[in-house]
């Protein structure tokens, strides 16, 4: 045995004298209470364990910070929780909290699979829709199916459905209105996949039809064939005119199907879950069936929807949160270099679209939680801009974009499931914690 008095004596077992085995089979062992015990003292022995003892061990972070004060219940009510500080290496009672005044300034959920992500995002929605009844939380599936198990009192709208409309356009008051016109043009431009020449077309044809007929296009088509109208009446040089059109009507026939058209169709009053979501309803939006073109063009189009249907707030205050799991979907690295490759530059303008909405949403209370298994495959800006992160466990390449040390990459390389690294910006926090177990 390896516990030692402090002579360096080991402990060993004694046979007691006096006790017969059938006292022991009789119970008749403490029958004499009379004989003296001796006592010990705590110096007396060596309580530590050997090093080469077997047991789990927990990662241990040197330069930590915490917040251990003012953990009162009005502040609990007010935060969701992240998990049991591990300090030390030993998990503590202590419970940590992200308040929900700070989630607009965005949170990053990351792991590998299995790691505890997916979970760890699901129980946080779920606290945050019952201690936040009033903020509208909008969940945009777009990668996995049957994702909706982790969201069962969500209103559940999917692509397929009937009612499932995104107009393209929402109306604007008159001095916002060429501003909204070239905010369209511009993701309608990313979302084709075309060069920024097309986006001055674009923006063109939509006020040659507010000038002719007072309105854009009611389907998304139309527009697109006034742009094809537009680029023949406004010819450029012939060989760089013919590749126009050509580029142009490839990426038009991509959009040339009726489901596309409903979705898009541009209607006097917002569809029900946007007034849904705009009072505090929780909606979940399955986009996981649609192609790869045509959801980059309804997620644009929804968050320029947004960007219409918000307003600026000076209060620091949470008011809605839209939540993207798999986030490489839509805010994916191009793997091919070639700048005249469709999908490099689709990829390269959502990249910019969405790190200015990350910017521009925060002063509206609008948040956005977005969760993927390898950030490294993500635009630098999408990963470094949410001051709220939560790392499960990540290997190279994607650990080296959350520290500098080498030991801490180290740890997020071999953290247990359910075990996470919390870099909060927004309160100067960062620890290690183990996530609450969440049961669907």
């Amino acid at each position: 045995m390896d516990i030692e008095n402090r002579l360096g004596a080991r402990a060993r077992i004694l046979t007691p004298s006096g006790i017969s085995h059938l006292d022991i089979l009789e119970g008749a062992v403490f029958n004499d209470d009379t004989e003296p015990l001796r006592t010990y003292v705590q110096e007396d022995v060596n309580f530590d364990f050997p090093e080469t003892l077997p047991l789990p061990r927990l990662p241990i972070l040197e330069n930590e910070n915490v917040r251990y004060i003012d953990i009162h219940d009005d502040f609990k009510s007010k935060a969701i929780s992240v998990g049991n500080h591990i300090k030390d290496g030993v998990i503590t009672e202590h419970e940590t909290f992200i308040p929900i005044n700070k989630l607009p300034q965005d949170v990053a959920i990351f792991g590998k699979s299995g790691s505890g992500k997916t979970y760890f995002l699901a129980r946080f929605i779920a606290e945050l829709t019952v201690k936040a009844k009033n903020v509208g939380i909008l969940v945009l599936n777009v990668a996995k199916e049957s994702q909706e198990i982790f969201y069962r009192d969500f209103s559940k709208v999917k692509y397929s459905d009937d009612d499932f409309h995104i107009p393209y356009f929402i109306d604007a008051e008159k001095e916002t209105l060429k501003k909204r016109l070239q905010e369209t043009a511009t993701y309608i431009c990313a979302s084709l996949g075309l060069k920024n020449v097309f986006e001055k077309i674009i923006y063109r044809t939509e006020v040659g039809f507010l000038e002719l007929k007072g309105q854009l296009p009611e389907y998304f088509i139309g527009l697109l064939r006034g742009v094809e109208t537009y680029i023949r009446n406004n010819p450029y040089g012939p060989e760089e005119q013919a590749n126009l059109l050509q580029v142009f009507r490839n990426r038009m026939n991509t959009f040339d199907e009726d489901k596309v058209q409903e979705v898009l169709k541009i209607t006097e009053k917002l569809p029900e879950w946007v007034n849904n979501w705009l009072n505090g309803g929780k909606v979940f939006l399955d986009l996981s069936m649609c192609s790869k073109f045509v959801k980059m063009l309804i997620v644009n189009a929804i968050f320029q929807l947004v960007r219409a249907v918000t307003k600026d707030s000076e209060a620091e205050e949470l008011k809605y949160l839209i939540v993207i799991d798999e986030a490489h979907a839509i805010i994916e690295k191009p793997i091919t270099t070639n700048s005249d490759d469709a999908d490099f530059i689709m990829k390269e303008q959502m990249a910019k679209i969405f790190s200015e909405l990350l910017k521009e949403y925060r002063s509206r209370g609008v948040g956005f939680v977005i969760a993927d298994q390898s950030p490294a495959r993500l635009f630098d800006d999408v990963v470094s801009q949410p001051s709220i992160k939560v790392i499960f466990r990540e290997d190279y390449p994607n650990n080296l974009l959350f520290s500098e040390d080498p030991l801490e990459r180290q740890i997020l390389t071999q953290l247990e499931n359910r075990l996470a690294l919390v870099i909060n910006g927004a309160t100067g926090e960062k620890y290690l914690v183990r996530t609450i177990n969440y049961i669907l």
